[in-house]
């Protein structure tokens, strides 16, 4: 936008061309300012006037004095115009530079009041304009000396400027030089825009949206893994069925083999020692065969809990006596009971808490060759994960051989098994069950130092 001041006799006029789009609602304002000022002087100044071309006789000096007149005036009339404009805005002269007026929301942007001393090739330094790489902003890049060295409106969009307080704002610097009387630059308009805030909001919308974008591909990972989930849990549901249904067929026979083998070693007294040795083999891989269909029977077809109030020590003490009764057991193994008195009933289902403990008290004697010591300790605690969840804890602690790393992370699957004869579903199924009380089951172990069990039971 260019403004230029001119003179047909007798009278002082403003037009205005190329102007901005954006700055057509001030064109009227700077209009009637201008004209007002004019307005006001004309008489006296007139006579005066007169009065030198009467005694100079000199038209050329007293048209240059008019047109100084002229463009003083319409600079005043900016000066007084922008003094109280929300916008901030500086207004400087041409060629001096002289920074003339700079209105009250320049001075609030920038915490500085007007210098005096501060021209176009100063101001950067004196009002904390600065570059984020080159540390001072350098003179030529400021928009309002390159809108008069250019002749036409400049917008600069990553103008910086440092507060007295150290407030750092992102500025967009616009300029537009002030033509006079004959078409000549005698200043510059520049308007500061303040888009600190607004950048501020757009960097915290992009790191919203960066965030949910992160959330979003997290939530489409966890879902491709659930659905390799649910296919394989169909799929093993299938073969659970199946399996659940051979082990059924097959428990009923063996369990009529192992009787009958019991029944001759009874009716046969004379049998010699060959024959009865047979017997009994075929007794006990009767029997071992038959506890192992019934742990899949367990691990395939496992119940939903009952859950009813029970004295959770009961449940542990019959456990205890399964497992002395049991004929694999030591009993050089010393057992040590930690009971706590806090804990009293649990809503579980006993007969289902009694098959896990029994399994995890068999693991813990068997990690025990050499006999050792077996703790079975209770208290009160939270599940983890779950703070605000109480719960009872039970801990059963073995001096055994402890668990390889290796075998830590597998320890919870299916089959899989260290012991000879072993099937690998007893802790598989234990945790299921502990699960399916909304409890959580744990494990930690040390080479050579033993092993602990802990069951989180939620109250």
């Amino acid at each position: 936008m260019n403004i230029t001041l001119f003179r047909e006799e007798p009278l002082l006029a403003i037009s205005l061309w190329n102007a901005d789009p954006s700055l057509w609602l001030l064109i009227p304002l700077f209009l009637f300012a201008g004209w007002s000022f004019l307005r006001s002087e004309p008489f006296s100044r007139g006579s005066d006037l007169e009065v030198h071309k009467d005694e100079e006789g000199d038209r050329t000096a007293d048209r240059s004095h008019v047109h100084h007149q002229a463009n003083e005036l319409l600079l005043c009339s900016l000066d007084a115009l922008m003094s109280e404009f929300p916008v901030p805005i500086w207004i400087a002269e041409w060629p001096s530079g002289r920074l003339r007026s700079m209105n009250r929301a320049s001075q609030e942007l920038l915490g500085r009041k007007l210098e005096p001393r501060s021209t176009l090739f100063n101001c950067t330094d004196l009002y904390g304009f600065y570059h984020p790489d080159l540390g001072t902003y350098p003179p030529e890049w400021f928009p309002a000396l390159r809108a008069v060295k250019s002749g036409a409106s400049v917008i600069v969009e990553d103008l910086r400027a440092l507060t007295p307080e150290g407030e750092r704002r992102l500025l967009v610097g616009w300029a537009m030089p002030l033509r006079g009387y004959a078409g000549e630059i005698i200043g510059v308009v520049t308007a500061f825009f303040d888009r600190t805030d607004t950048l501020h909001k757009e960097r915290a919308y992009e790191a919203h949206i960066q965030e949910l974008t992160r959330e979003v591909e997290k939530l489409k990972g966890q879902l491709t893994a659930m659905e390799r989930k649910v296919a394989l849990a169909h799929q093993l549901s299938n073969i659970g069925q199946m399996t659940a249904i051979l082990a059924h067929e097959i428990r009923n026979p063996l369990g009529a083999i192992a009787n009958a083998a019991e029944l001759l070693l009874q009716l046969l007294p004379n049998a010699d020692e060959n024959e009865r040795e047979l017997l009994r083999l075929i007794s006990s891989e009767a029997r071992r065969l038959s506890d192992f269909t019934r742990q899949v029977l367990t691990y395939a077809r496992m119940p939903d809990p009952e859950p009813v109030l029970t004295h959770i020590h009961e449940v542990i003490e019959q456990a205890l006596d399964l497992l002395q009764k049991d004929p694999h057991f030591d009993s050089r193994i010393c057992i040590r009971k930690e009971f706590s008195p806090v804990v009293t009933l649990c809503s579980v289902d006993p007969d289902l808490i009694k098959e896990v403990l029994w399994n995890l008290l068999l693991n813990a004697v068997q990690a025990m060759p050499e006999a050792g010591e077996l703790v079975v300790a209770t208290d009160l605690g939270e599940i983890p994960d779950r703070p605000s969840q109480r719960c009872v804890r039970i801990t059963i602690r073995d001096s055994g051989v402890g668990i390889a790393p290796g075998d830590m992370e597998k320890l919870f699957d299916p089959f899989f098994t260290t012991k000879p004869f072993g099937t690998g579903l007893g802790l598989a199924a234990a945790r299921r069950i502990i699960e399916a009380h909304n409890g959580e089951i744990t494990v930690q172990s040390s080479p050579g130092k033993g092993t602990t069990v802990t069951i989180f039971l939620p109250l």
